[in-house]
C-alpha cells in the first residue's frame, strides 16, 4: 500500500511531533538491540483471560487519536479499516499473494488490525512548512511468538533504498529506517519518509511519518511509537475509537485503487514508495 500499512501515515500543536523541534541525529546503523519485555494486560476473547504478558484488543484501542495527537489533524475515514486475516492479506502487498499472506496470517495465531492515518490541515502548505502525515498499523497476535515471526517478516521487507537510523528501542524489539522519495505535491521538495516498527509482546505496530526532508528527523516517528506502546502498557488511556463509515474494508481491488486525501493535499504527497516497498 501506500498501505497496507501500512499500513502509512504534523505536529501543529504537539510539540513532541513538530517536525521542526530538531534533535536526533539521522545517522544510519543497525536496529536497536530489543528492551525487556513487558508485562501488560490480562488477555480477552482469544488468548485465554489472564494470560501473562497478552495484550488485550481491539488493536484499534492503541492507535492514536486526535485526544493524543492535538489540533491540527484530519482523519483519513477512507483509509481507516479493522483489519481482519481475510481482509489484510487482500490489501496488503506484503505477501506474494493472499493465499499465502492468510496461510501466514494464520500461522502466526493473527487476532486482527487497526489501520489508520492523519493529514495535516494545511495540506501540502502545511507539509510545506514543517508539517507531516502520520500513518499507522497496529497488530495483535496471539502470542508474543507469532508477533516476532511477523515482525521479523516486516524486517525483510524493508525497501532496500531505506536507510536504517540509530533510534531509541520502542518496546521488545524496534528498527527504523528512512527513505527520501518523490516531492512535497507539486514542489520541488524533497519528500522524506520515516518508518518505525515495533514489538510489544504480542502487539506489533507500524509507523509512517511522511514530509518535507528539511524539516524530517527520526524524533518524530520515534515519539509517536512510544505513545503507542505506553497505550500498551497501560500508561496511556486507550479507548476504542468509534467505528467510522469504512468500518468494513472494501475489496483487494478496491482497497489498491484509494489513497489518503484531504482539503488542500494533492495525492502525489501520499502515492510514493514506503520503506516497506508496500
Amino acid at each position: 500500500m501506500v498501505r497496507g500499512l501500512l499500513l502509512a501515515l504534523s505536529g501543529l500543536a504537539l510539540t513532541v511531533l513538530s517536525a521542526s523541534c530538531g534533535g536526533g541525529d539521522d545517522n544510519t546503523a543497525a536496529a536497536a538491540s530489543p528492551s525487556q519485555q513487558a508485562t501488560a494486560a490480562s488477555g480477552s476473547g482469544t488468548p485465554a483471560a489472564g494470560a501473562p504478558g497478552i495484550i488485550p484488543g481491539p488493536a484499534s484501542r492503541y492507535s492514536l487519536l486526535h485526544d493524543d495527537l492535538g489540533k491540527g489533524f484530519l482523519t483519513d475515514i477512507k483509509g481507516t479499516y479493522v483489519l481482519t486475516i481475510d481482509n489484510y492479506s487482500g490489501i496488503t502487498k506484503l505477501f506474494p499473494s493472499k493465499q499465502e499472506g492468510a496461510a501466514l496470517l494464520t500461522k502466526w495465531g493473527y487476532l486482527g488490525g487497526y489501520e489508520t492515518a492523519v493529514t495535516p490541515e494545511g495540506g501540502d502548505v502545511g507539509v510545506l512548512q514543517g508539517a507531516f502525515v502520520i500513518k499507522m498499523e497496529v497488530h495483535l497476535f496471539k502470542d508474543p511468538a507469532g508477533a516476532k515471526d511477523f515482525y521479523a517478516y516486516e524486517l525483510q521487507k524493508v525497501n532496500p533504498q531505506a536507510q536504517p537510523v540509530k533510534t531509541d528501542t520502542v518496546g521488545d524489539e524496534s528498527s527504523t529506517n528512512k527513505l527520501t522519495a518523490g516531492k512535497v505535491g507539486n514542489s520541488t521538495v524533497d519528500q522524506a519518509i520515516h518508518q518505525l516498527v515495533f514489538r510489544r509482546s504480542n502487539l506489533v505496530a507500524i509507523v509512517l511519518t511522511i514530509g518535507a526532508e528539511p524539516f524530517m528527523k527520526s524524533d518524530s516517528v520515534v515519539a509517536l511509537g512510544k505513545m503507542i506502546d505506553e497505550k500498551a502498557l497501560g500508561k496511556r488511556l486507550a479507548p476504542t475509537p468509534t467505528p467510522t463509515s469504512n468500518f468494513t474494508p472494501p475489496s483487494a481491488l478496491t482497497a489498491a485503487a484509494k489513497t489518503p486525501t484531504a482539503a488542500g493535499q494533492t495525492q502525489a504527497a501520499t502515492q510514493t514508495p514506503t520503506p516497506a516497498g508496500r
